[in-house]
């Protein structure tokens, strides 16, 4: 009696939490298709906002979630739901043009501040600047957790992926200004660089390595990573090491290397180990034993 009890109560709690499951499954495509084309500092961009931070969250804990280290599952197969939403509605693509507008209308010569508090029906200049830095931060987490499945990066619109990290990796090298890297593009794009280049393999290397050369990112990250690597912090150089890395062993890169590197390049790669890279890759543990494995090709180009 007693066991027909607990199986009755065990099947009554698995129900439930399957009914919970599908609910928040359908809460949060509902939010997936609320993202969409609006221009940036408008009422409806600002709208949007909400549900972009909601899908946000879900992706960066799912992310965070454990996963088995030989799992060869496919993005169908497991359990992270948003990236599998933002692919089958369509919306990654859409996700990279509205960072890119975003970024683009920042850098542009009319952006006026008060006219996106009044066009955005802000308060002030200080609400603006939290809903835009909600909106990137969001966005930014967003885009990243889709480029760590292979799926997502074979979907993606490269040349305007790469065309997007060299404008924000452009401006950085040139700014007079103190940046912030936290969880802002300034950052993110060297980890969507090393994302897309590390599936190399998967994506063939004449999908990538000519924007690679098109908009220079080889000399540009080097050019970053010369300037802010103390402000980048060992992950962030990772990323960026992990991108010339990659980059770096192609065949491509052998057969034209001074058309993505100059001399000047090569100088500040010599002072890379003891800036930053001895930081990351010398040691006996064995995350510093994967990273030395990982970015053998750039520790070449120091000798």
């Amino acid at each position: 009696m007693f066991n027909r009890k607990n199986n009755y109560e065990a099947s009554s709690d698995n129900s439930t939490l399957d009914d919970l499951s599908r609910k928040l499954a359908v809460d949060l495509r509902k939010h997936v298709r609320k993202l969409d084309s609006h221009k940036p500092f408008s009422k409806d961009w600002n709208a949007m906002i909400d549900s972009l931070m909601h899908v946000s969250n879900i992706a960066q804990m799912e992310h965070r979630l454990p996963r088995d280290t030989c799992d060869d599952s496919t993005l169908w197969e497991g359990d992270e739901l948003t990236v599998r939403f933002l692919l089958e509605e369509g919306k990654l693509n859409l996700c990279l043009r509205l960072m890119s507008e975003y970024k683009t209308a920042l850098r542009a010569a009319d952006f006026k501040v008060g006219e996106a508090v009044t066009s955005m029906g802000m308060a002030d200049e200080a609400a603006l600047n939290e809903r835009k830095m909600a909106f990137e931060q969001s966005l930014g987490m967003l885009l990243r957790c889709s480029f760590e499945h292979v799926e997502a990066v074979q979907t993606t619109d490269l040349p305007q992926l790469f065309q997007h990290c060299a404008e924000v990796l452009k401006e950085l090298s040139v700014t007079s200004e103190t940046p912030n890297f936290d969880r802002t593009q300034e950052l993110l794009v060297l980890n969507y660089l090393a994302a897309v280049l590390s599936r190399i393999d998967n994506l063939n290397e004449e999908r990538v390595m000519p924007f690679v050369k098109e908009f220079n990112l080889m000399s540009v990250v080097v050019q970053v990573l010369h300037k802010y690597h103390a402000e980048l912090k060992p992950p962030g150089q990772l990323s960026a090491s992990t991108f010339l890395a990659y980059a770096l062993d192609t065949e491509e890169f052998a057969t034209h290397k001074k058309e993505y590197l100059q001399d000047d390049d090569y100088s500040m790669i010599k002072g890379f180990p003891e800036s930053f890279l001895n930081g990351i890759t010398k040691g006996d543990d064995a995350e510093k034993r994967k990273n030395k494995k990982i970015l053998r090709p750039l520790l070449d180009k120091t000798l």
